[in-house]
């Protein structure tokens, strides 16, 4: 063989949400439907979130990126009737989780 040969089997398989239920029942139901998750909770699956994707490059590595946004008027549509003044004097106008121009996890909130 040579040096540069890899040889790799594949045991068994198992899909992620079968692992995520399997791990964590208290969290995951059997009937959880993955393709809600793209849905703001409490807006009766009318507002999505806004998710990208992309590769940033940083000391010569590809990096992947991701970001999930939410803005303030969705995120809080179930309260904004009654805390409109407040929302609307908060420094920023979305929650945001990721960046798409800085390879972190760390959101925005305070």
């Amino acid at each position: 063989m040579l040096k540069d040969t890899i040889i790799y089997r594949i045991i068994g398989q198992t899909s992620a949400k079968d692992k995520l239920i399997r791990k964590n029942p208290d969290l995951f139901s059997e009937d959880l439907d993955f393709s809600a998750l793209r849905y703001i909770p409490y807006t009766e699956d009318t507002a999505q979130f806004k998710m990208a994707t992309g590769y940033v490059d940083r000391n010569g590595v590809r990096v992947r990126v991701f970001e999930i946004v939410a803005p303030n008027t969705r995120f809080f549509a179930d309260i904004y009737d009654d805390y409109k003044p407040y929302i609307k004097n908060l420094r920023i106008d979305a929650l945001i989780v990721g960046s798409l121009t800085e390879p972190t996890l760390s959101g925005n909130w305070k």
